[in-house]
C-alpha cells in the first residue's frame, strides 16, 4: 500500500500543476489571441484605407471606436500574460523579475520601497524562481491586507553560501499570529516547505518582518 504524500509534497504539485496550466494558458493567450487581434488591426486599416475620399462623420467615429477597442483588448492581453506567467522571470531571471513587481506593488499601494539584492540569480532553476517570486506576491498582499504600513524593504541575501534568504519588512505592526490565519500565507509556507526551505515571521509593535529561505541549487538542475 502507498504512502499518502505529506501536505507539503502535494501543496507543491498542485502549485506546480497550475503553474504549468497558467504558462501554457500565458503562451495561448500570446500567441493565439494576440495574432487574432493582430489580424483584426490590419483589417480594421485596410478597411480604413478603402473608404471612399467622401464618407460620413459616423464611420469615422465608428472607426476610432473600433481601433480604440483594438487598442484596449491589447492592453488587456498583455495584462494577462503578464499575470499568468511574466516574461520578465524567463527572460532577465528571478531578481529582476521580483524587483520590477515588487516596484510595481508598493507604486500601486502609495508605499516607500527600498531593494537591496546581493549576489546573482544564475543558479536559482526555475521552478525555484517560480515559487519564490509568486511567495513575494503572497507577502506584498498580506501587506495590503493589513493595511498599516507605509514603508516596505525587500532584501535578497545569502547567510551562508547554499543558502538564499529574502526578506520583507514593513513599518505595520500586526499580530504575532497573523501568518497563521492567512491562508494564503500558510499555502506559501507549504510551498517553500516543498523546496526543503522555510519561513520566519517576526512581529514587533511597530515591524514585520518576513523572511523565506530556500537552499541554493546548483545550474545544473535548472
Amino acid at each position: 500500500m502507498n504512502a499518502l504524500p505529506d501536505q507539503d509534497e502535494l501543496i507543491s504539485f498542485l502549485h506546480r500543476e497550475q503553474e504549468r496550466e497558467r504558462s501554457d494558458l500565458s503562451r495561448r493567450l500570446h500567441d493565439e489571441l494576440g495574432g487574432l487581434l493582430t489580424a483584426v488591426k490590419f483589417d480594421a486599416a485596410t478597411i480604413k484605407r478603402q473608404l471612399p475620399a467622401e464618407h460620413s462623420a459616423a464611420i469615422d467615429e465608428s472607426l476610432l471606436r473600433l481601433f480604440t477597442s483594438i487598442r484596449n483588448a491589447v492592453d488587456l492581453q498583455r495584462d494577462l500574460v503578464e499575470q499568468l506567467r511574466p516574461g520578465i522571470l524567463d527572460h532577465m531571471g528571478l531578481f529582476a523579475a521580483i524587483r520590477w513587481q515588487f516596484e510595481s506593488f508598493c507604486k500601486q499601494a502609495g508605499l516607500s520601497c527600498r531593494l537591496q539584492f546581493g549576489g546573482n540569480d544564475l543558479q536559482i532553476n526555475a521552478d525555484v524562481s517560480i515559487v519564490l517570486f509568486r511567495a513575494v506576491q503572497d507577502v506584498s498582499q498580506s501587506i495590503v491586507d493589513r493595511g498599516r504600513a507605509r514603508e516596505v524593504s525587500l532584501r535578497v541575501r545569502r547567510p551562508e553560501p547554499q543558502l538564499l534568504a529574502i526578506e520583507i519588512e514593513d513599518d505595520g505592526a500586526s499580530d504575532a499570529a497573523f501568518a497563521a490565519t492567512d491562508p494564503r500565507l500558510q499555502s506559501m509556507q507549504h510551498r517553500i516547505a516543498g523546496l526543503d526551505g522555510y519561513c520566519e515571521f517576526t512581529t514587533t509593535p511597530t515591524r514585520t518582518l518576513v523572511r523565506i529561505c530556500v537552499p541554493q541549487h546548483d545550474a545544473s538542475s535548472r
